[in-house]
């Protein structure tokens, strides 16, 4: 799989995956483009197509490339290198990344928020930024806190609009949990997300959506109630595997597979030793509970799924993102 991480700040400690720049103190905006190396510009260019050769007569250096404008589409390039990052619509409007870490400007001024993390990935075709709110933690348990967090996404290839959503993250261990039944989607119509796209009124939209912070608040008291439901479901080892199963294999994969499929997996086995001795797994009241088992694929997730390089993307963006909800869903159905 190709490298999905190319930069990136973290404050305070060292992201799950290893890879970035350690800040000790949360940056300012300036600090935090320089920091994640995400201080460029993108420009438009037009495209053309290849129509061919013309020759000269008897010179080669009379040779002529003959090319035709492609009017309902343009590259999206990086200025600081002219790497192309995306092909889109002619109709598309990018955002900067100055813009995009500029939209959290109204928390940091307030004190409410503080900038945490955020970088490149994909060689510069996605850009996220993740901020910490203030007043924003709360206890599962005695000692086992839960933040909330909003994240910020902005991709230059044209795949995705502008997200934010609302994360909670499990302290102890860093998990990033779910607050959104059935993915990014559903938070959308539940209003613990937007994703806007790239019109003419991008920039207009982005500011509108600085009302997500009020509903993000009211989303993280009530799935903190969720996690402490989870906390108080005791499950045994039969129910575990019933959730890794349903958390894990498809429709169709549970039809096929058979016990003795479960047991050979090593997947299986990873999760299973995480729900036994995961980090956090040790704090009075988590062991053996629906709260453990959830948390032992949270953490597979985030920190033993795929490589390095690409395990932040695959989290927040993909199908470790895919996983994380499944299995929040399955935990719900299990209270």
């Amino acid at each position: 799989m190709a490298h999905e991480f190319e930069s990136g700040f973290y404050t305070r400690k060292p992201a799950w995956h290893g890879l970035g720049t350690v800040l000790k103190d949360a940056p300012t905006i300036e600090e935090a483009l320089i920091k994640s190396g995400t201080d460029w510009e993108v420009i438009e260019k037009p495209l053309y197509a290849d129509l061919g050769q013309v020759y000269g007569n008897d010179n080669r250096e009379d040779d002529l490339v003959l090319a035709s404008r492609i009017p309902s589409h343009k590259a999206i390039v990086r200025a600081t290198d002219n790497s192309i990052l995306g092909i889109v619509g002619e109709g598309y409007k990018p955002v900067q990344n100055r813009e995009a870490f500029q939209w959290f400007d109204f928390l940091l001024d307030s004190g409410d928020a503080t900038l945490e993390a955020g970088g490149s990935l994909r060689n510069g075709q996605r850009i996220w930024v993740l901020a910490k709110m203030k007043d924003g933690d709360g206890d599962v348990l005695k000692n086992d806190p839960v933040a909330s967090y909003m994240l910020l996404s902005n991709a230059h290839d044209g795949s995705m609009g502008v997200w934010l959503m609302f994360t909670p993250i499990r302290v102890v261990c860093m998990n990033t949990l779910s607050a959104a039944l059935g993915g990014a989607e559903n938070a959308a119509k539940a209003g613990r997300a937007m994703s806007l796209r790239h019109t003419t009124n991008i920039l207009d939209q982005m500011e509108m959506a600085k009302g997500l912070v009020n509903t993000a608040k009211r989303t993280f008291e009530d799935s903190l109630e969720t996690y402490k439901a989870f906390a108080k479901k005791r499950i045994t080892d039969k129910m575990f595997d019933e959730f890794f199963k349903k958390s894990y294999w498809s429709e169709q994969e549970l039809r096929l597979h058979d016990e003795g499929t479960l047991e050979k997996s090593r997947v299986y086995a990873t999760v299973k030793r995480l729900y036994e001795s995961g980090t956090g797994q040790d704090i009075p009241g988590v062991r053996g509970t629906l709260w453990a088992a959830y948390n032992a694929v949270t953490e597979f997730v985030d920190h033993e799924r795929g490589g390095d390089d690409n395990r932040l993307s695959s989290s927040w963006f993909g199908s470790g993102n895919d996983l994380r909800s499944k299995a929040f869903k399955q935990a719900v159905k299990m209270l």
